[in-house]
């Protein structure tokens, strides 16, 4: 079940160190969420761990950056910044595997 109130109570927060340890109490209060999306987003076991990250960071950020009166609920304000996250993740995974599999040039290109 997702806790909006604690969203909502680290949105308020005005110290920046209280800030991120209610981050960090709203990502793990909503981690069965954030493994639902892993999930129904099809991440391969090998960037898993690298998912649950970018999900904490796309936590942080959606706190620092929500604004009340977008008409978002929280739920989906997060759901948005964690699949940008991992879109962002993905590519630069894609295109480090673009890099690995294509051979150097050993001919000018003219």
């Amino acid at each position: 079940m997702y806790r909006d109130d604690l969203f909502y109570e680290a949105v308020n927060e005005v110290n920046e160190k209280r800030k991120l340890e209610l981050a960090y109490d709203v990502y793990f209060a909503n981690l069965g969420i954030t493994v639902e999306m892993m999930n129904s987003l099809h991440v391969r076991s090998s960037l898993r761990d690298d998912f649950l990250q970018v999900a904490y960071l796309a936590m942080v950020k959606s706190i620092q950056s929500y604004d009340k009166t977008s008409g978002f609920s929280t739920l989906s304000y997060y759901r948005m910044c964690v699949k940008h996250e991992g879109y962002l993740l993905w590519r630069k995974y894609m295109l480090s595997l673009i890099h690995i599999s294509e051979p150097t040039r050993r001919v000018v290109i003219s």
